[in-house]
């Protein structure tokens, strides 16, 4: 199999390149905007070819698979093009900025016969196998979605750019303990939900724990807090910051049942009202694990690949309810 990359930042630097490598998939070429990022790139991984245009290396190339890892706005066309072109697809998450469009993408991969899946590692966390494993709780009635920095708000790349990502803390880091949460819950059917964002802190601009940033071309939000109800009653609460006033930090996942409850991280049980247990499991590195499951899903589809893009349409449904939502400051209701 071959695989070209399109995008040459961070994150196909210590993700998608060393994942193909690790599991022998030849990387054939690289293309980015910006030429001369892609050509350092390849000259640091060995990558043979260089393109500017994505749709003429994948022309030219004729790739297996391709990896998408621009910014979010670009995920849509870069996927739906490989795809007509009879390419398997990862992409970065989320899947695209709107529920129509990760919609088409799906469509697309089963009109042309091909796999399209999305980059939400969280779900090969070694919590989650023992999660799955343990058969922990039963259903849980209220799951308390958390991840929250400090002052995280990412001074490189264009994370703080409405345009071109979408959002902001919740597109961008929010989205992966939402996934996770949905994935846990086998995605549960939604009623509705209210949400609310905020950019105060991110407006100043400033200096933090991943840099500065410009508060005069920030256009995202720095904080988003939804509460959402689903069917037979269950509620989730999703609070999202990249920068928030608050002593710690955190990121993750807790729920609640009639007579037990669980957090995730780390992996704690919480029977009836006064017995906790920490569950042990091996502990493993997760952040390369989706893209090298879904390489060893093409190659044996007996191989259960858990980020295909079926089970991630209702993640892109929320994402853009939630905005929805605070944008109108009203109740967003599912049909």
């Amino acid at each position: 199999m071959k695989a070209v990359i399109i995008g040459a930042g961070n994150i196909a630097k210590t993700i998608h390149i060393n994942a193909y490598q690790s599991e022998h998939i030849e990387i054939s070429a690289i293309s980015d905007i910006h030429v001369d990022v892609a050509k350092k790139v390849a000259e640091e991984f060995k990558i043979p070819n260089v393109y500017q245009d994505y749709q003429e290396m994948i022309n030219i190339e004729k790739p297996d698979i391709v990896s998408v890892c621009t910014p979010n706005k670009f995920h849509f066309e870069q996927s739906i093009y490989a795809m007509e072109h009879h390419a398997h697809v990862f992409c970065e998450k989320p899947p695209a900025t709107h529920f129509k469009d990760a919609l088409t993408m799906h469509e697309t991969a089963l009109k042309n016969n091909v796999k399209l899946a999305f980059n939400f590692h969280h779900r090969y966390r070694g919590e989650v196998d023992a999660f799955v494993n343990w058969n922990l709780l039963n259903t849980p009635y209220f799951i308390e979605v958390n991840a929250i920095r400090r002052l995280g708000i990412p001074g490189w790349g264009v994370f703080t750019n409405r345009e071109l990502q979408g959002g902001g803390a919740l597109i961008d880091f929010g989205i992966h303990m939402l996934d996770l949460a949905l994935y846990l819950l086998k995605n549960p059917k939604p009623k509705f939900l209210i949400a609310n964002t905020y950019d105060a802190i991110g407006l100043k601009g400033g200096e933090g724990s991943f840099g500065s940033w410009d508060g005069q071309t920030f256009t995202v939000e720095d904080g988003c807090f939804a509460q959402i109800v689903f069917e037979n009653n269950v509620s989730m609460q999703l609070k999202t910051t990249f920068a928030l006033c608050t002593d710690k930090p955190e990121l993750n996942i807790k729920m609640f049942a009639e007579n037990s409850g669980i957090t995730l991280i780390p992996l704690e049980t919480h029977e009836g009202l006064n017995s906790d247990q920490l569950i042990e499991f091996e502990p493993h590195n997760f952040a390369q694990l989706a893209l090298k499951t879904f390489i060893r899903h093409l190659l044996d589809e007996s191989v259960l690949c858990r980020t295909l893009s079926d089970s991630v349409l209702l993640t892109q449904k929320l994402i853009e309810a939630i905005y929805i939502s605070a944008k109108t400051q009203e109740p967003f209701y599912f049909e």
